[in-house]
């Protein structure tokens, strides 16, 4: 689960063994003393690379009112994010909390109050050790069990979908039709726990609600083919990107600025991690569990009856479009509205089309590199990963491994997103 899964649980080869699960202990124990979930361990390990500093405060430097530091540096150190400088046994481990004491004088505890032997104490830590890889696999299989579920926040939050652990084979292969070199290379991925994902692309209505509440402003440009010209035009936005638009289309002309203000606020309205997908978290749900180009099958043929793409009514509307579009009609020119087409295997409307969807990870030119699930935070950080194809794209743009990259500040009349969330454990 997200917070309490160390950096090797999102490896699809992470070597794990004891060291694994004390760290998930410490960060149950993190949890209990502070009130909050640790930050997931590869957005840690990524700071680190980048800053050479951990982000988790060292609860021992904080010093915590009624914790020795002892106990306090045991915790730390098992959530240390490299695996070799956590205790490697429970009994590495349990000594360093049996050393342990309440913060008072002697003075001032009654005999009922005195602290217990060191062997109670390392009775009581074996038990609750046990005890907490028992409630730990049970609270697992419960969020198993959820998958699928549909839930919403508040009543003008997102329509949310739990999304269900497991492994997926991330990219293309060479010999995909359509297929661009970023794509790859295809890389093995495991979504170590459940997440929960927007089940439509956001609205114009949602958008609306928080633009309306929060007095937030979203530009007053939008990049649009007009006239036979791409450009960014005054006078085009969320409100007005081109094209009419119904409170249920999917907002467009936001960009990933605007995205990251929206779920900031969704976060604070509902006390809830939301946030953007990451990369591997979107195309996993894409796929929903296919390996196909697209979650409807490997050809092109089906574009038409499963998502909104750059069709022959395209063609019509703008005489010049310089760009491939499919033969079939969809029955839209620009956007339709959200949940117009049948979903995926796990009830995701409006995956591949419609538009594109700013996700949270900055802009690399492949995978190479990649060896973790969470949002790539080091690459091209001016520029963020969009994924899934528009309106405006033909079926080579309609694959579930499709991928570009643009800048942080850039609105274009085919770009939208949806949002993510952290599931507490």
């Amino acid at each position: 689960s997200a917070g309490y899964s160390p950096p090797e649980q999102y490896e699809s080869d992470g070597h794990q063994g004891a060291w694994t699960d004390i760290y998930a202990l410490s960060a149950l124990c993190y949890r209990a003393i502070t009130g909050d979930v640790p930050m997931e361990a590869p957005r840690r390990q990524s700071q680190l690379l980048r800053t050479r500093t951990d982000p988790l405060p060292k609860l021992a430097e904080a010093g915590r009112e009624g914790y020795s530091r002892t106990f306090l540096e045991a915790v730390d150190r098992g959530l240390r994010v490299i695996e070799a400088e956590r205790p490697q046994s429970l009994d590495d481990w349990l000594p360093r909390l049996e050393k342990a004491r309440p913060v008072v004088a002697d003075s001032e505890l009654t005999e009922a109050s005195r602290p217990p032997s060191p062997a109670t104490v390392r009775r009581r830590a074996t038990w609750l050790v046990a005890g907490s890889l028992v409630v730990t696999g049970l609270v697992w299989v419960a969020m198993q069990q959820s998958a699928g579920d549909r839930f919403r926040d508040c009543p003008e939050c997102p329509e949310m979908v739990v999304v269900p652990a497991g492994s997926y084979r991330m990219g293309s292969p060479s010999y995909e039709q359509g297929r661009h070199e970023h794509e790859g290379p295809v890389r093995e991925v495991t979504i170590a726990g459940p997440f929960a994902i927007g089940r439509y692309e956001v609205t114009v209505a949602e958008f609306e609600r928080f633009v309306n509440e929060t007095g937030y402003s979203a530009g007053s440009s939008c990049w649009t083919y007009e006239g036979g010209e791409t450009k960014d035009r005054t006078g085009r936005g969320w409100r007005n990107p081109g094209f009419a638009q119904s409170g249920g289309h999917p907002v467009a002309c936001v960009n990933w600025n605007d995205a990251q203000a929206y779920v900031a606020w969704l976060s604070r309205k509902t006390d809830e991690e939301y946030r953007l997908p990451s990369e591997s978290e979107w195309e996993y749900a894409a796929r929903a569990g296919t390996a196909t180009a697209r979650y409807w099958g490997e050809g092109e043929s089906g574009q038409c009856r499963h998502g909104n793409g750059g069709d022959a009514s395209v063609k019509e509307r703008y005489w010049d479009w310089p760009w491939t579009v499919a033969s079939c009609r969809d029955g839209h020119v620009h956007t339709a509205p959200a949940g117009s087409f049948g979903a995926n295997g796990w009830e995701l409307h409006d995956m591949l089309g419609n538009v594109w969807e700013w996700t949270e990870d900055c802009w690399n030119v492949s995978y190479a590199e990649r060896h973790r699930t969470a949002a790539w935070e080091y690459g091209d950080c001016r520029r963020r990963t969009l994924r899934g194809g528009s309106w405006s794209y033909g079926p080579s743009g309609l694959r579930a491994a499709i991928r570009v990259g643009d800048s942080t500040d850039d609105r274009g009349n085919n770009y939208g997103f949806r949002v993510a969330r952290t599931l507490a454990p």
